[in-house]
């Protein structure tokens, strides 16, 4: 971890010393993160990260909590996160991003990308992402819950690997293809065999300022696992939760194939957004193969005429920015926002009995200004 941090500070470094060469001279200012660019556009900066903390209250029948233990209120720093973003002569962008929650930094983003090639777009190499999921490719700090659907845990996270991206047909569809490694949350490689990650999207309906946007997107992934063996569980959608649902370990694997496939409806100030996905496990000949799924819906209405940000140079959202933002001292009160989801994850099939998971989540999102969000 000590290498990742130097690693860090020898990037910031180096774009320093560019700008000392060049005697360019550099702006700054703040665009929902802090900023630094030069004249000429071909270096830019950007420093930014969250906090996000959240108190939980539950409450439990009696077959629950003899079956899992008693929940106990409390709170819990749900996320720390710093990150270091950038461009560099125009052509090449990095991302460095780490963990601090929970008692030890982990990695989270470390890649570098070469951008505007020719027919290709963009080639990305590092740790990060795979293209996956809607809710899972959407940021934590840009969601509309502070935590994903429990299906969420089928999906890949970030890993090592290489990925190529673009966008087409005039921004209306988006398609990214790579190859991965499974790695650890430090990013250090737990096997050597290759797990291939593709998405593509389009949008059917969608008008200039993307007020109203019809997105479309399928997803697939050909897993190879280490040592033969794969595992699921998922807990209810509150961190401090115990996992309630779970696969334990299935032996005796040749590959698992995840499907995802999702849609998402932008109306002014009314979305509504789901997700399904299904991990198909084929084992040894001999060995009975299974197949597990879960899926969500999940609706959303701005009482203050706000909509959400739907980004077409990626194919997800982005944060929303309140027509005015919150002002004690004057008229602004920011985003008012109401929310609801339902959502469904089956890892029961055959002789394996994970259990199945509902949850049914209400809320309301107050967005007091572009970085500043509060939920209940």
């Amino acid at each position: 971890m000590k290498k990742l941090i130097l690693s860090g500070i020898l990037i910031i470094a180096n774009i320093i010393i560019i700008q000392a060469q060049s005697n360019q001279s550099f702006k700054s200012y703040w665009d929902k993160g802090y900023h630094l660019e030069s004249e000429d556009g071909n270096f830019k900066m950007k420093f930014g990260g969250r906090i996000q903390h959240q108190w939980s209250f539950f409450s439990q029948d009696n077959a629950t909590e003899n079956k899992f233990g008693e929940s106990i209120n409390g709170s819990e720093f749900r996320r720390i996160r710093f990150y270091n973003s950038g461009t560099i002569y125009n052509f090449v962008s990095y991302k460095l991003q780490l963990e601090f929650s929970g008692g030890t930094t982990t990695l989270k983003d470390a890649f570098i990308s070469i951008n505007k090639i020719p027919v290709v777009g963009k080639l990305t190499l590092g740790h990060f992402k795979e293209p996956f999921g809607l809710d899972n490719l959407n940021s934590s700090k840009d969601m509309t819950f502070i935590e994903r659907a429990s299906n969420v845990d089928m999906t890949l996270g970030r890993n090592n690997g290489f990925m190529l991206s673009n966008t087409a047909f005039g921004k209306k569809a988006t398609w990214a293809f790579g190859a991965f490694k499974d790695t650890d949350k430090f990013g250090k490689e737990v096997s050597n065999n290759y797990n291939f990650t593709g998405r593509v999207t389009a949008l059917p309906i969608i008008n200039d300022d993307l007020t109203k946007v019809l997105h479309i997107g399928l997803a697939f992934s050909q897993r190879n696992p280490n040592q033969n063996e794969y595992q699921l569980k998922s807990k209810p959608e509150a961190n401090l939760l115990p996992r309630y649902i779970d696969t334990e370990t299935i032996t005796q694997v040749n590959n698992i194939q995840l499907l995802g496939a999702e849609i998402a409806y932008v109306h002014n100030s009314f979305s509504l957004q789901s997700e399904y996905i299904k991990s198909k496990v084929n084992r040894q000949q001999s060995f009975e193969n299974y197949s597990f799924s879960g899926y969500y819906l999940e609706a959303s209405y701005f009482l203050t005429g706000e909509h959400k940000n739907y980004s077409n140079k990626i194919g997800y959202f982005k944060r929303v920015s309140p027509k005015s933002n919150f002002n004690p001292q004057g008229n602004g009160i920011g985003a008012i926002e109401l929310v609801a989801r339902y959502s469904s994850t089956d890892y029961s099939d055959k002789s394996v009995n994970g259990g199945v998971l509902n949850n049914f989540t209400v809320g309301a999102n107050w967005h007091l200004n572009p970085c500043l969000l509060y939920t209940s």
